[in-house]
């Protein structure tokens, strides 16, 4: 889901991220327990694709989206994971070259609400 292309000082201010970079993802599953939750939301920067090991992106693959954290691996193949582990949620393994990526800079609570 793509954040309205309003113009608004608070992506541009608060979160610096460009209003046409932005993108709002809404968590549907547990993968990322405990430290984003099912209900709650992340906000995306397109902009930012450069890898910093073991940080959360916001993953394409084909037609999948998933919320990862992400680790180098050998060979320039990126291990995806999720935080709440498991057999559920397993790792991943990807090349850069077959992924889309855009850094998750802001996660809120189940509790929040957004303003349309």
């Amino acid at each position: 889901m793509d954040i309205p292309r309003r113009r608004s000082s608070a992506t541009q201010t608060f979160l610096r991220i460009e209003p046409g970079n932005a993108e709002l993802i809404a968590i549907n599953d547990d993968s990322m327990a405990p430290n984003i939750r099912t209900g709650g939301y992340c906000i995306a920067d397109a902009s930012k694709t450069d890898i910093v090991d073991g940080e959360v992106y916001l993953v394409r693959i084909g037609d999948r989206r998933l919320v990862r954290r992400i680790h180098r691996e050998y060979g320039g193949r990126l291990r995806l994971t999720a935080d709440a582990g498991g057999p559920r949620w397993g790792d991943e393994l990807v090349r850069l070259n077959e992924v889309k990526v855009a850094r998750v800079m802001l996660i809120t609570k189940k509790s929040a609400r957004l303003a349309t």
